[in-house]
């Protein structure tokens, strides 16, 4: 009787850990698909912040190739007479066959302001007093991008992007309208089913948004719009997205840098991101207690069955205490599989959906390594070159310092060949030396 005892608080501890463990795996998988819609979203976002990155990288290209060109024809002792058709001749070029929302560069020039579309300012105006002036000075010879600002008549959010000559009184500047960015945010709003699409620059100033109506607003210092309540919160959290309630509805919004402070965010209805994975959750917990009556019927299988997967547990465990990721790679159809559990600081970088071996490899190495050794690191893991490094050596390693100032070694053992002695697979091991 007490042997029966004993059996039968051994079989409920047993379905209770199970119970947990399955429990456990549920939750996790349900966090997967969570986590996954989020990121499918997220990358609708850092595509948008793409292109919108390009409009201003072309501005700061153009600034310049104009202050070069400028600066070579000061070494030539061009007069300003000279430098003036120049920006003249640039602008309509610019303006016309190359960027639509260009207008005009002009600058301050040995004491004078010229203007290449022709304006001719007030008496008052003072060029060294102006923002495009100030800031380009404040930059030290690197491009400024001079806070926005909003025409009234035009209702176009206006920039200027300047720069200081090497005399350090000279500045070229140029203006363009943000109208490019603001397009491509309307047409990725309808395209991608955001609730809204927004830029903010690096004050948290609205220059591009779905709803027209908001540009211009500062959401640093709103005190009570959605702007403001994501934009505060993802900046505490110092994360790329935050789950906000606002107006009785929950709110996902997801963030990207653009360039210069700049950041793209898009808002979703919660429901659009999430909407599959409640019903998920329900049918992960009907499927568990599916299981769990079967496991009260098979306990005996089961328990020889917990047994074995707790040696192979044990055995991937002391793999996992060596090494702080061990991949087994498929080199024809670059696949990865992981031989033990992966260290998990590493985890968290990874996107553990993703079986792409060269970009996991990189993701994993860019983010521990030193940038002293990034290069030969990132050579080090080259796949494509892999098969004529390794030749006929058993294993071919590497040590460099991480950002963490220890000391790791990674090496590739070769695992199989096919008939031409080309590498199929092989086993990559990333180790913390710091102990030895």
């Amino acid at each position: 009787m007490k042997a029966d005892r004993n059996f039968w608080g051994k079989c409920i501890t047993l379905f209770i850990l199970i119970f947990l463990i399955l429990s456990v795996n549920f939750y996790v998988l349900y966090s997967r698909v969570r986590d996954n819609a989020i990121s499918g979203k997220q990358k609708e976002v850092m595509k948008a912040a793409m292109d919108f990155n390009y409009l201003l990288v072309e501005s700061a290209d153009a600034i310049k190739l104009i202050s070069q060109t400028i600066e070579d024809m000061q070494r030539e002792e061009a007069s300003n007479k000279e430098i003036l058709a120049f920006l003249e001749k640039e602008s309509t070029i610019y303006g016309t066959t190359i960027n639509k929302y260009f207008t005009g560069f002009y600058g301050y020039i040995s004491g004078e302001y010229l203007d290449g579309v022709g304006w001719v300012p007030d008496d008052d105006f003072v060029p060294t007093e102006r923002p495009w002036y100030i800031d380009a000075c404040e930059a030290g010879g690197d491009v400024a991008f001079v806070s926005p600002y909003v025409d009234l008549q035009t209702e176009s959010v206006t920039m200027s992007l300047s720069k200081m000559l090497p005399d350090r009184e000279d500045v070229i500047s140029m203006d363009i309208t943000l109208d490019g960015m603001q397009r491509l945010v309307e047409e990725a709003t309808i395209k991608n089913g955001w609730k809204y699409g927004m830029i903010l620059d690096a004050d948290g100033m609205v220059v591009a948004h779905s709803e027209v109506s908001e540009l211009g607003k500062n959401y640093s210092s709103d005190e009570d719009g959605i702007g403001r309540k994501f934009s505060d919160k993802m900046s505490k959290k110092g994360t790329d997205y935050a789950i906000v309630k606002y107006g009785g509805k929950r709110y996902i919004a997801l963030s990207a840098d653009i360039s210069n402070g700049w950041r793209t965010i898009a808002i979703i209805g919660a429901g659009d991101v999430l909407g599959s994975t409640g019903i998920m959750l329900i049918i992960f917990i009907i499927a568990l207690l599916i299981i769990f009556s079967i496991l009260v019927r098979f306990i005996l299988k089961m328990r020889k069955q917990q047994i074995n997967e707790a040696h192979l547990f044990r055995q991937k465990n002391s793999l996992a205490n060596i090494y702080d990721v061990a991949f087994l790679i498929n080199l024809k159809n670059n696949t990865y599989t992981e031989m033990a559990d992966i260290s998990p600081d590493i985890k968290m970088i990874i996107d553990e959906d993703d079986d792409k071996a060269q970009y996991t490899l990189r993701v994993i190495l860019d983010a521990i390594t030193d940038a002293r050794y990034k290069r030969a690191v990132f050579d080090f893991i080259n796949l494509s070159t892999l098969n004529e490094r390794m030749g006929d050596k058993i294993v071919i390693s590497k040590i460099f310092v991480s950002n963490k100032n220890e000391k790791y070694g990674i090496r590739f053992t070769p695992v199989e060949r096919d008939e031409n002695g080309e590498l199929v697979s092989v086993i990559f091991m990333a180790e913390n030396l710091v102990n030895e």
